[in-house]
């Protein structure tokens, strides 16, 4: 049996707060060990910031970054916190989309795992990835093992995490949007949509 978390949650955990990681399954284990005690981000850098990574709801592969968020409003000073803390890490990268102050992406690789920071001066629970995380734990708590594992085969047949949600449940349009639009669904509205996928 393949334990997503250690205890059934209908509220989303503080992603704040890697707590929750401490008694799941191997791989969200080590990542608290990493994240906490091995390289402790959040001790590191004076800034909101959250892992928001698919771990945290058990749909990883093996190879699946470790993504994590943070609130700031001086790419400058960032910039050269973020060198400060992690340049010496292999894999080391700092770049912005297109010559823009935000977002700032910072990319290591630590113990052979891969992680990527995401920087942009929006609050925590109002940035895309959040959302979409709070999303999948809602799917995963309503759908149940089925659904979660069905995820986990899309994604090992080379599909982004978004667009196999989009597959299962038949939801029309830009898959990442179309996962954020489902804070607008009511439990009812999706469980309908899981039991008649669309083939």
């Amino acid at each position: 049996m393949i334990i997503l978390y250690a205890n059934k949650m209908t509220e989303p955990p503080n992603w704040r707060n890697l707590d929750y990681l401490q008694n799941g399954n191997i791989r969200q284990r080590r990542v608290y060990h990493l994240l906490v005690e091995t390289c402790p981000i959040a001790r590191l850098l004076p800034y909101d910031l959250a892992l928001v990574s698919t771990v945290c709801v058990g749909w990883d592969l093996p190879d699946s970054d470790l993504d994590i968020i943070l609130y700031a409003n001086k790419p400058d000073i960032l910039t050269y916190r973020l060198n400060e803390a992690f340049i010496h890490y292999a894999n080391f990268s700092i770049s912005r989309w297109d010559n823009q102050p935000w977002p700032v992406i910072c990319r290591f690789s630590l113990e052979g795992e891969k992680i990527e920071l995401f920087a942009c001066p929006t609050p925590l629970e109002q940035q895309a990835a959040w959302r979409h995380l709070t999303q999948m734990h809602r799917l995963a708590n309503l759908l149940g093992e089925v659904f979660s594992q069905k995820v986990k085969e899309l994604k090992r047949s080379g599909s982004k995490t978004e667009p196999a949600i989009a597959k299962l449940l038949g939801l029309a349009g830009e898959p990442f949007q179309a996962v954020l639009d489902l804070e607008k669904w009511t439990d009812k509205q999706i469980a309908a949509k899981w039991k008649h996928p669309t083939p």
